[in-house]
C-alpha cells in the first residue's frame, strides 16, 4: 500500500479505503456526495418574491418575523438567505456616509 500511495501521490489511507471498497462493492466509482435536501422555503418561494416587490427595503430578519406570522413557518436568517440566493436576489445593505468636501482632511 505504501508504494503505490507513493506512486500516486496519496495518502495511504486513501489507497486503503479503495481497496476496502473494492472489496466490499467490486467498484471504485466515487460515492454520492452533498445534501441535496430541498429547503423548508421551497413552497414559500412566490411569497418571498411578493413580499419583496413590495417592500424592496425588508432585511432579513423582518422578513423571517413577516414569515413566522402570516405563515406560521419558523426559519433562520441563514436559510432565508441560502433561498434568496438560489432565486439569485440580491440584498446588500445601503451604506451612507458623510462626503467631505474637497480640499478637508
Amino acid at each position: 500500500m505504501t508504494r503505490l500511495a507513493k506512486r500516486f501521490k496519496v495518502s495511504r489511507n486513501f489507497v486503503f479505503r479503495i481497496i476496502k471498497k473494492i472489496q466490499q462493492t467490486g467498484d471504485i466509482s466515487p460515492g454520492k456526495q452533498g445534501n441535496n435536501r430541498a429547503s423548508k422555503l421551497e413552497p414559500f418561494t412566490e411569497f418571498i418574491k411578493s413580499m419583496l416587490s413590495e417592500h424592496p427595503s425588508l432585511t432579513l430578519s423582518e422578513m423571517v418575523e413577516i414569515l413566522e406570522k402570516e405563515k406560521k413557518i419558523t426559519v433562520h436568517i441563514t436559510t432565508l438567505s441560502l433561498i434568496l440566493k438560489k432565486l439569485n436576489i440580491t440584498r446588500k445593505k445601503k451604506r451612507y456616509m458623510l462626503v467631505k468636501p474637497k480640499g478637508q482632511g
